[in-house]
């Protein structure tokens, strides 16, 4: 019998966290889904540990990538194992909540969303929860979007209050899996950006879906363990804004694209780039790409003439001087 859900997930030496991803499903005792994972040639011993799984969990299903295909590919590729109606890209460090797979079940069975976002915990490394994110300005606890309308996209863009929910963030993201391979090809255009499944979903908005947003944290995140981006700058700075910067050329109504960009220079304001700017080791190296960047999203002229001073070598060390004390006194 076709299931209802496949749980994806990418992953690549991750053998200290996965096992608490996998409990977080295995715990629920759902039947109408499959687990599929695509390991991305490990070197460590995820496969065994995958292994241990798969002989007491006939539902969780095991495949590998003879080389390394890097992050965007893997996302993609684990989706081609997939059998479900729905498709959840589910990080292999984060974990699901007690009765988070029912809840997102019963929202699929009941309104056939094509695209269904949902809200997560944010929490540190060792999963304590830090705090609940607002990614988007509701008040309901769920809110379904119609985008095949321009009032709908519109509506949808001007909620947006959070980078993660705002297209950046794996595990929070449902598609109908007949959608999802309709765009296949838009999200390998992304290959490289970190944002192939962001690609994906973004097309699926401006061509028009039906979109849902659950505001109930469904999803723990744990933050501070991006395996392929280990530099803070290329993490905060360079993969997201120029992640949504190619994701805005994706949008080709000039007004509701102008509104995107608006959310993004909002989502990433000039003091946030300033203070992860100053504690990057290479600053000086990549200093004119990101005002370039900051010129192309539409950043005003003082934000990116403070950038620009308080991005010099001099200025960052006082920032950075400034900010130890702080935390010393703290």
């Amino acid at each position: 019998m076709q299931p209802k859900l496949s749980i994806c997930i990418p992953t690549y030496n991750r053998a200290t966290e996965i096992i608490q991803t996998l409990d977080s499903i295995t715990s629920q005792n759902i039947l109408d889904i499959e687990v599929i994972i695509l390991d991305n040639a490990s070197t460590d011993n995820t496969i065994e540990l995958i292994n241990a799984y798969i002989i007491n969990y006939s539902y969780i299903k095991l495949f590998q990538n003879e080389e390394n295909i890097g992050p965007d590919g893997n996302f993609l590729k684990v989706t081609k194992f997939a059998n479900g109606e729905y498709i959840w890209l589910l990080s292999s460090d984060d974990t699901i909540v007690s009765d988070g797979i029912s809840y997102v079940l019963e929202q699929i069975n009941s309104q056939n969303p094509e695209l269904l976002l949902i809200g997560y915990n944010l929490c540190d490394y060792k999963m304590h929860v830090l705090r609940k994110a607002c990614e988007f300005e509701v008040n309901d606890t769920v809110e379904v979007y119609d985008t095949l309308s321009r009032q709908g996209k519109s509506n949808f863009i001007n909620k947006l209050n959070g980078w993660g929910t705002a297209l950046g963030y794996l595990s929070n993201v449902v598609f109908c899996k007949k959608r999802w391979f309709i765009n296949y090809r838009v999200g390998e255009q992304y290959v490289g950006t970190a944002f192939s499944f962001s690609a994906i979903l973004l097309t699926m908005i401006t061509d028009g879906c039906k979109l849902m947003y659950i505001n109930l944290p469904i999803v723990n995140y744990r933050s501070d363990n991006d395996s392929f981006v280990k530099n803070p700058l290329k993490r905060w700075v360079f993969l997201i804004l120029e992640g949504y910067f190619q994701l805005a050329k994706l949008i080709v109504d000039k007004e509701l694209k102008d509104n995107f960009l608006i959310k993004v220079r909002g989502l990433v304001p000039a003091k946030a780039i300033i203070i992860v700017y100053a504690a990057t080791e290479d600053r000086h190296l990549q200093r004119r790409d990101l005002l370039a960047l900051l010129q192309k999203l539409g950043y005003s002229k003082i934000d990116t003439l403070v950038i620009k001073l308080l991005t010099l070598n001099f200025a960052c060390n006082v920032i950075n001087y400034l900010r130890k004390l702080k935390r010393g006194f703290s």
